[in-house]
């Protein structure tokens, strides 16, 4: 596999973010609702729509032209994100609100699951925010491990060790400038591979 073997596009369609769907729910990756605070699947699953339409969903395409994957991005500073709501409940302060964006909801399908590849569409995700909107820092959270990994790109680990609901792993928050960012992972020469 090849890094030119791989695309990312905004999702406009409904079919296209149909296929996001497919992968985003399939198997038990996120058969957890109830433990988020969530009355039925059905309130969780609306909310979850109501993000997409709030953010900017992008699908990672294989060279035949099928979703892979997918990121969700979320402007920061309306309450919206769901690291915002870990920051508030954490006690965790914002080093900088304006034009900042939450990346989140990431998956791969099982095909392409692996940290290196997990890793290369962080950065086209990336390369995409800086080259289509005034973004200029990210936020998310991810597991701790994860959180080591991003460091190595720029991030900063603004809080550690957090406990979620229905996350078995620990978690971090990282924050970062994005176009130091993408400057630093447009000289990783990233391997990637099915799993």
């Amino acid at each position: 596999m090849k890094e030119e073997d791989f695309s990312v596009i905004k999702v406009n369609a409904r079919q296209e973010l149909k296929n996001v769907y497919d992968i985003r729910y399939s198997g038990d990756y996120w058969n957890c609702w109830e433990d988020k605070n969530y009355k039925t699947e059905k309130e969780f699953f609306s909310d979850e729509r109501k993000r997409d339409n709030l953010g900017i969903v992008l699908a990672f395409r294989d060279k035949d032209c099928n979703t892979i994957g997918a990121l969700r991005f979320i402007k920061v500073g309306q309450g919206n994100t769901l690291t915002e709501k870990i920051m508030k409940e954490q006690g965790i302060e914002c080093p900088n609100l304006e034009n900042s964006w939450e990346g989140g909801r990431l998956i791969l399908d099982e095909k392409n699951r692996n940290q290196q590849n997990m890793l290369y569409f962080v950065s086209l995700a990336l390369k995409w925010l800086v080259g289509n909107t005034n973004a200029n820092y990210v936020f998310a959270h991810c597991p701790e491990a994860l959180g080591r990994v991003y460091k190595k790109f720029g991030f900063k680990i603004i809080g550690g060790s957090l406990k979620i609901p229905c996350y078995k792993k620990k978690y971090v928050v990282i924050f970062g400038d994005v176009l130091q960012i993408v400057s630093i992972i447009e000289n990783i020469k990233f391997n990637l591979s099915k799993s």
